[in-house]
């Protein structure tokens, strides 16, 4: 079966699997770290906050893929996520903006 799938279909099937395995292996230590940096209340709200955002981000998601489509819309998450990662690298390690540049 793994074989009769289009190959786009294929990798998106291997990049969501390591997307959410990722995602599983931070989500308990995140947990365990805002524990020790707050109480377990605020644990707590703050975890559950994360889920019903998902969730709802996930509906509204779908509803984006009826109206805009599969391809446009995960062409524009793609690079909206990259985007991002480049600007909070660049917020994090301000030197990695000059790695690129001529000297």
């Amino acid at each position: 079966m793994w074989k009769n799938l289009h190959p786009n279909i294929r990798k998106r099937i291997q990049i969501e699997f390591l997307s959410r395995l990722g995602s599983s292996l931070i989500f308990p230590f995140m947990s365990i770290y805002l524990f020790h940096a707050y109480n377990a209340q605020i644990t707590g709200v703050l975890m559950m906050i994360n889920i019903i955002i998902s969730f709802l981000a996930g509906i509204y998601g779908g509803y984006l893929t009826d109206v805009f489509g599969r391809r446009r819309l995960l062409l524009l998450g793609s690079s909206l996520s990259y985007w991002l990662l480049l600007v909070l690298s660049a917020l994090i390690y301000p030197f990695i903006i000059f790695l690129g540049l001529p000297s």
